[in-house]
């Protein structure tokens, strides 16, 4: 069994002494089916806890027969009682899937990504039980299966981290280790991942947001697939505020660079005016000569250079025709001298 502890300290004790074994109860079984008012025995399905209503709601999964995926919601009362919500295939539903993850924002139940069979997904959700009808918000950054959402105690936001994905130009899916924010003032955002010792990629772990006032996320475990595969057992804590803090800075830092690399490489203005300041002395040398030395430099200068160049052709044509009729007077000398012989 699992021990109980009570806050005076140390377990509580029975008749003799001896610790009390806290024990598993079954309240409900798996035998069940939906046609008798139960959700279908299922996994890869999310579940959240709605304090206002005092109930468990459940999202999707996937069952045996035909390996279906759903997208149906059920309430489970502290009384054990289910209700369904919303059916599997429902008008305006986000469509079946399994692996999402489930979160809490505000009262509503919010499902992000998951995997549809074929495909992931990167959508995001939103269900009112009360009027028991889904809303469909800002897409994610990324689409991801299996990753862990926490959310925030008081319900204005939820952090997802980690999770499996196409995350670079590779083709292949590959795990992240990346942290996710959102919340309906400022929809997503991507606090800093930190630096130095990070965890490592993950997807199927757990993830808990520590008491209103921290902004701390802690993560346990998980499974490591796409590098050396196994399943983990670290524990990670992650400051939500250093990373806002530190994504900030780092991107007002970016725009600097950026900036500075346009001005220097790309602004026409720029080298305009470096090439202005490198011909000034040439402006200044025509300002301070006659205007007949400007003609003989404008004209006289080219004018000069292209008779040189006819010159030099001219020349070059010439001694290639003296060296050919010496060629041709040796090669008629050397005949004669061989018919002499």
């Amino acid at each position: 069994g699992i021990e109980r502890h009570c806050p005076g300290g140390g377990p509580p004790r029975g008749g003799r002494g001896e610790p009390m074994a806290v024990t598993w109860t079954q309240r409900l079984s798996s035998a069940a089916s939906a046609s008798r008012g139960t959700p279908e025995p299922r996994a890869g399905h999310g579940a959240v806890w709605q304090p206002g209503s005092n109930r468990m709601l459940v999202f999707g999964g996937q069952i045996l027969a035909g390996a279906a995926l759903l997208d149906d919601v059920w309430a489970l009362s502290t009384s054990t009682s289910w209700t369904l919500l919303s059916a599997a295939g429902a008008a305006g539903a986000p469509g079946g899937r399994r692996d999402s993850g489930i979160g809490l924002l505000g009262a509503s139940m919010v499902v992000y990504g998951g995997w549809q069979g074929n495909k992931l997904l990167g959508d995001f959700w939103e269900f009112d039980s009360g009027a028991r009808s889904w809303t469909a918000l800002e897409n994610a950054p990324h689409a991801l299966r299996g990753p862990a959402v926490a959310s925030e105690p008081d319900g204005k936001a939820i952090a997802v981290f980690g999770g499996a994905g196409f995350l670079d130009t590779s083709g292949s899916e590959t795990d992240s280790d990346t942290v996710m924010i959102y919340s309906k003032r400022s929809l997503w955002e991507l606090p800093a991942n930190g630096v130095g010792s990070v965890p490592p990629t993950r997807r199927a772990s757990a993830a808990v947001w520590l008491p209103a006032g921290t902004l701390e996320l802690v993560v346990f475990g998980g499974e490591r697939y796409t590098t050396a595969w196994g399943y983990l057992g670290d524990v990670w804590k992650y400051d939500i505020k250093q990373g806002r803090v530190y994504a900030k800075e780092y991107a007002i830092y970016l725009a600097k660079v950026r900036k500075a690399n346009e001005a220097a490489t790309e602004d026409p203005r720029a080298a305009d005016d470096t090439i202005r300041l490198e011909l000034k002395w040439l402006e200044d040398l025509f300002a301070s000569l006659p205007l007949w030395a400007n003609g003989m430099i404008v004209f006289g200068i080219p004018g000069f250079c292209l008779c040189m160049c006819i010159c030099s052709g001219l020349y070059r044509q010439r001694r290639r025709a003296l060296l050919r009729k010496r060629m041709e007077a040796r090669e008629r000398a050397n005949a004669e001298a061989d018919l002499a012989n």
